[in-house]
């Protein structure tokens, strides 16, 4: 688990396979598991990083042109954050996420996409773009009109050491008790069913009087359960590709596939169809290769050879494996 310790700056690499350009945010939270409403601490560039791709209204931001990343940065997108000097968790450890919104259809300046972040000055955006010769799109509308996202979620140690456990609850007097009656320390936790004297220093203990029920060894805990045979399902073989379907619809089927799987490591349709790039991985390890998208189009990987993403790989299709 990497530490993300106070007032220190972290550094984030990030593989940008399909680059659409736009915008993106690293949060933290001290919160357990991940969810959208945090509460989220937003971290700002490092003072030593904001000599590109830096947005002087909100320095929360790493912005970018489409195709930068790619054409300019060997498709590796590197930034530096802060961490806040008085953030800590209470148990030591915390979650985050790096949101990407993109730029290639619309921009969320408004912030009205379902994945909520902050608003941001399209004007200082356009600069970034017109310096790298590329058209900057107009305001997400909302509604149905909005621009894709990508998710990255991870957990993290802020370096300190965790909040002690509170001390154990003082044991029961020793008690032989005869029926569930009086306090939780005293006979109130009397097993259901049992019928006797029985010692609430270990209720498996049979008794007729107090002294039965003193220093009375603690029961072992039972060894763990064996971990269960993992095993490896292959991707299922192609399916024959059809004459026609809709690339970006396969894509947005690869994204709500992994909704339900934390989001998102390697969710790719792109291309031509007959020639598509399509592989499915998410952040939970759960990867497809075949599934069908809103308008009935089976999607999956049409390139010979496959297509492989971030460890997943997808078979392609034979070389005879098109409908006519």
């Amino acid at each position: 688990m990497p530490a993300w310790a106070p007032g220190t700056d972290i550094e984030t690499q990030i593989t940008i396979t399909a680059d659409h350009g736009g915008q993106s945010w690293v949060m933290i939270s001290c919160a357990d598991t991940i969810t959208e409403a945090g509460p989220w601490t937003y971290l700002e560039r490092a003072a030593d990083d904001r000599d590109h791709h830096y947005m002087l209204s909100n320095p929360h931001i790493y912005a970018w042109p489409k195709d930068e990343i790619n054409q300019k940065y060997d498709s590796i997108l590197k930034a530096k954050w802060a961490v806040p000097s008085d953030f800590s968790c209470p148990g030591g450890r915390g979650v985050g996420r790096w949101v990407w919104k993109t730029g290639n259809t619309c921009n969320d300046n408004r912030n009205l996409n379902t994945k909520k972040t902050e608003t941001f000055n399209l004007t200082e955006f356009k600069h970034l773009n017109d310096a790298f010769s590329q058209t900057t799109m107009p305001t997400c509308s909302g509604g149905g009109f909005q621009n894709e996202y990508f998710i990255t979620c991870f957990d993290f140690s802020d370096g300190s050491t965790p909040a002690p456990a509170p001390p154990p609850a003082p044991p029961a007097d020793a008690t032989c008790c005869w029926s569930k009656w009086g306090a939780l320390n005293g006979c109130g936790n009397y097993p259901s069913g049992s019928s006797g004297g029985h010692c609430n220093t270990g209720w498996a203990t049979k008794c007729t009087q107090d002294g039965d029920c003193k220093n009375i060894a603690p029961a072992p805990t039972p060894p763990a359960p064996p971990p269960s045979p993992t095993t490896t399902t292959a991707p299922p073989s192609p399916s024959p590709v059809a004459p026609d379907g809709d690339v970006d619809s396969c894509h947005d089927a690869a994204k709500a596939f992994c909704d339900d799987h934390n989001y998102c490591k390697a969710c790719q349709g792109y291309g031509t169809w007959g020639d598509m790039f399509f592989v499915v991985k998410c952040n939970d390890g759960k990867m497809a290769c075949n599934i069908p998208n809103l308008k009935g189009d089976v999607c999956q990987c049409q390139q010979q050879g496959g297509c492989s993403a971030d460890g997943a790989t997808c078979p392609g299709p034979p070389a005879d494996g098109f409908l006519v």
